[in-house]
């Protein structure tokens, strides 16, 4: 936070009239009302909130604005209010960064959370339960698969005693594959491990 910090003051030296005193109440009362915005908020809704802010500050001066940024109030739009909001942004790292932080930390990318789960929906054929439970499902190309009962299993039926009554029923898989050792054949091999099973069959 400290390098964006510093690059955010050496780029105010660039910015035209930085030092006037309208740009500064302008970020001032952005920064007092973005502080009463709730970090409980979403993105979307806190940016707006952020827009009103600085929108609402810089009215008083859209004269100046317009002569010293090029930013045009009176047709405010994406493009104007992201002008507005890159010279508000850069400004409030010297008037105040906390809230400076508080638009950074908002707005940080929050990587989505990969999942290789699949689904299927089949017949099942076989049910083995020699040492775990192995559910044989043929789909609707006839393709047989071999799922596996490792974990808890989300189910919509009672699954502990009555696992066996799926027999012959067409359900509903989700499942992942992962990586177990096999000591028959002294390697890591992939099985395919049941999260859910819902019944379908009518």
């Amino acid at each position: 936070m400290k390098k964006v910090l510093i690059f955010a003051g050496l780029l105010l030296v660039s910015i035209p009239g930085f030092s006037q005193t309208y740009m500064d109440k302008i970020v001032k009362s952005s920064c007092e009302c973005i502080s009463s915005v709730p970090d409980s908020l979403d993105k979307d809704k806190f940016n707006m909130q952020f827009g009103l802010c600085m929108i609402n500050a810089s009215m008083p001066y859209k004269k100046e604005l317009k002569r010293d940024y090029n930013i045009n109030l009176d047709h405010i739009d994406n493009k104007e209010g992201q002008k507005l909001g890159t010279v508000v942004a850069l400004k409030m790292g010297a008037i105040c960064p906390d809230g400076l932080l508080k638009v950074a930390n908002i707005n940080k990318a929050i990587p989505e959370q990969e999942t290789s789960e699949k689904t299927l929906e089949g017949i099942v054929t076989n049910i083995e339960d020699a040492n775990f439970v192995v559910f044989s499902v043929k789909d609707d190309l006839g393709r047989l698969f071999k799922f596996y009962w490792l974990q808890v299993i989300q189910s919509d039926i009672e699954l502990t005693n009555t696992y066996n009554s799926l027999l012959g029923k067409t359900i509903k898989l989700t499942y992942d594959k992962k990586e177990y050792f096999d000591p028959k054949i002294t390697d890591y091999r992939q099985y395919n491990v049941i999260s859910k099973i819902e019944n379908v069959s009518n």
